[in-house]
């Protein structure tokens, strides 16, 4: 795919518009967590019913948007880059814009919830962002970066480079002092993630309902704060733009 002009190989070898199957299947189910996350909130109305104005922020591949889309909702989707935003394009509306600036190109509240799926790590200042992102939504932010105490870290023997884009790292104690402190929001879900066996997926074993249940069902419950990305709902707090 032609990723456009904008996809500086230097700034941009971070993002992967194609990735192994292994990877895919996480970020599918990824995506199918934040889908259902929002199905909460709406309760039990249709999403006809529940009418919510959707913003994807770093649509990235589309993975989000594709799920939303066939959840029933109509989506908006951002990116940085051309290459992401033409990506995305299948599952909704897209436009490139930076990420900090949202608040200038929408009034405030004009969406119901924001979604923000591993952005905010590759951000300079990410409390500008979520500031921005905070005065577009008028009640709820679906929050997901990657997780630094996930399972594969804790047994390592010495630190290793994790992503060359990831300018910020949280684990879960540290998201949340960001999020409600810093950035003085409410968190009111933490969503369980999977905790990724990768020397397993290999094959058939890779899509197997054995190994999601170990995944997605017995390991994060004895282990709820290792799973591979943090995923958080948020609202804003009471009196607070």
């Amino acid at each position: 795919m032609d990723q456009g002009a904008d996809m500086d190989p230097v700034r941009t070898r971070h993002i992967r518009l194609s990735r192994p199957p292994r990877h895919q299947a996480y970020y599918d189910r990824l995506a199918f967590l934040v889908t259902r996350a929002i199905k909460d909130l709406a309760g039990d109305r249709t999403p006809q019913a529940a009418g919510l104005r959707i913003i994807d922020v770093g649509c990235g591949k589309g993975e989000i948007m594709k799920s939303l889309a066939g959840a029933g909702y109509r989506p908006l989707g951002v990116d940085l880059f051309h290459g992401c935003a033409l990506a995305s394009k299948p599952y909704g509306h897209t436009i490139v814009a930076d990420l900090t600036t949202l608040d200038s190109l929408f009034p405030n509240g004009y969406f119901d919830l924001v979604v923000c799926s591993h952005v905010l790590e590759h951000i300079e200042n990410p409390r500008r962002a979520v500031e921005a992102m905070k005065k577009i939504t008028a009640r709820w932010l679906v929050i997901v970066v990657p997780n630094l105490l996930r399972l594969q870290n804790v047994f390592l023997r010495r630190p290793r480079i994790i992503n060359e884009g990831h300018l910020h790292g949280w684990d879960a104690h540290h998201l949340r002092t960001f999020l409600e402190v810093g950035c003085r929001l409410r968190i009111i879900r933490w969503i369980r993630d999977g905790i990724y066996l990768t020397p397993l997926h290999r094959g058939a074993f890779l899509h197997s309902r054995i190994l999601r249940g170990i995944e997605y069902g017995a390991l994060p419950f004895l282990a709820p704060l290792a799973g591979g990305s943090l995923i958080v709902v948020c609202e804003k707090a009471e009196g607070r733009s």
